[in-house]
């Protein structure tokens, strides 16, 4: 059974509820998620919503490009299929407390990364806020650490067979948006959004 990396709901909201992407992080939340944060199963975590599942969530830029993948009917999460992305990532696993990247949320980024795309060399994502989005299923057991990977590479896909994926312009962004998962809509309302 797979286990993952979690936090309690009334821990992460300690100084209160907030949804989107909080950018204004303090070293004092980082610090009480990742001393708090343990491991639990993953399939009671998925419909537990006193947990929150800690997912890293990379979006892709490429100068005034954005890499947009497609979630196929053979990834994992059902309740995502056929949805435009623009992050990569997912749950954080015990594997990566031997990773060697420093703190568990890098180091699981690292490795989801490297699973779902061939990884530019050199990569190094910049954190830029946690993501909260209680408004769909999936958002109500799961918190984003939203990362950007700048590159002038091409990405791509290694799991060919659970999504497909490509840069659009800001225009094909805006045109794919009804079409995008929930944390894709809210990434875009409170980071990319002009």
């Amino acid at each position: 059974m797979e286990r993952v990396l979690v936090i309690e709901r009334e821990v992460l909201f300690l100084d209160g509820y907030w949804k989107g992407v909080k950018a204004d992080l303090s070293d004092e939340l980082i610090e009480r998620i990742t001393q708090k944060a343990f491991f639990t199963d993953r399939d009671p975590a998925e419909k537990n919503t006193d947990l929150k599942q800690i997912i890293p969530y990379v979006y892709i830029t490429r100068g005034d490009e954005f890499f947009l993948a497609y979630r196929l009917k053979k990834q994992t999460e059902s309740r995502l299929h056929n949805l435009y992305s623009l992050g990569i990532g997912g749950h954080i696993n015990p594997c990566d407390e031997d990773n060697g990247e420093g703190d568990l949320v890098t180091a699981g980024m690292f490795r989801e990364l490297d699973e779902e795309i061939f990884l530019p060399e050199g990569s190094r994502p910049a954190l830029k806020g946690i993501l909260n989005f209680d408004d769909d299923p999936v958002g109500q057991v799961h918190v984003g650490f939203v990362y950007n990977l700048e590159t002038e590479a091409d990405i791509e896909i290694r799991e060919k067979e659970h999504m497909a994926g490509s840069f659009v312009s800001y225009t094909g962004l805006l045109e794919k948006y009804e079409a995008m998962e929930g944390w894709s809509r809210q990434l875009f309302d409170d980071l990319i959004r002009r």
